[in-house]
């Protein structure tokens, strides 16, 4: 893709028709031209500098350019200070659908909890907590294979054994009891790791449990 000097914004038209349909303004900037043949869509000028639109979305954008169907990709930079980057269709729409499905599922598994954990991250590192979302709960949490209850227990031995990670450990219980999973499967599921990680690291989780449910107002587990 060669450089240009003088080039600002991102401008995107059909070929065959009149004038072009601006999606990203920007003030001057070093740019470059890029051409989207496939789609019949001709860019005259991105920018690549512009505020609010990073290298990965730039490159989001280039790798929907090249998806087959006669859409428009475009980028929209929102005051949420979320950057979407999706093709509008026929029926006028932006999917932005890693997003918009991990954030779902994220509110389904986790509700208000997950929403404050996301925020709290979007705060500091806003990318950070895009992955998150769009990798995460977009791509893994949305496969099938495995139900809610198997994956937190997996994901409870996973951090267990990982140790160090209490606070997303215990964000995880909570989501276990979300998904029905008993407080003596989350515990048993502990105990059992106990033979292959020691007991400092199985301490440790069973501390995180009683504190969920304690905050949760469950009874914890009486072994018979």
């Amino acid at each position: 893709m060669p450089r240009s000097g003088g080039c600002r914004g991102l401008q995107l038209r059909a070929a065959g028709t009149e004038g072009p349909e601006a999606l990203v303004e920007t003030g001057p900037r070093p740019g470059l031209n890029l051409t989207v043949p496939r789609n019949r869509l001709v860019p005259g000028r991105l920018e690549v500098l512009e505020p609010g639109v990073r290298l990965l979305d730039l490159e989001q954008l280039l790798r929907l350019s090249y998806r087959s169907g006669g859409c428009v990709v475009v980028i929209v930079h929102g005051p949420d200070r979320r950057t979407r980057v999706g093709r509008r269709c026929t029926l006028g729409l932006v999917s932005d659908d890693r997003y918009d499905r991990g954030w779902e599922r994220l509110r389904e598994l986790a509700g208000e909890h997950g929403e404050r954990v996301i925020e709290g991250v979007r705060d500091v590192a806003p990318d950070l907590a895009r992955y998150v979302v769009e990798f995460g709960y977009g791509d893994v949490y949305s496969r099938e294979g495995l139900d809610d209850r198997t994956r937190q227990l997996t994901a409870i031995a996973a951090l267990t054994a990982l140790g160090g990670a209490e606070p997303q450990l215990e964000y995880h219980i909570g989501i276990a009891l979300n998904v029905g999973v008993e407080p003596r499967e989350i515990v048993e599921t502990i105990v059992h790791l106990a033979p292959f990680l020691g007991f400092a690291r199985t301490l440790n989780a069973a501390r995180s449990a009683k504190r969920v449910f304690a905050s949760r107002g469950v009874a914890a587990p009486t072994e018979s």
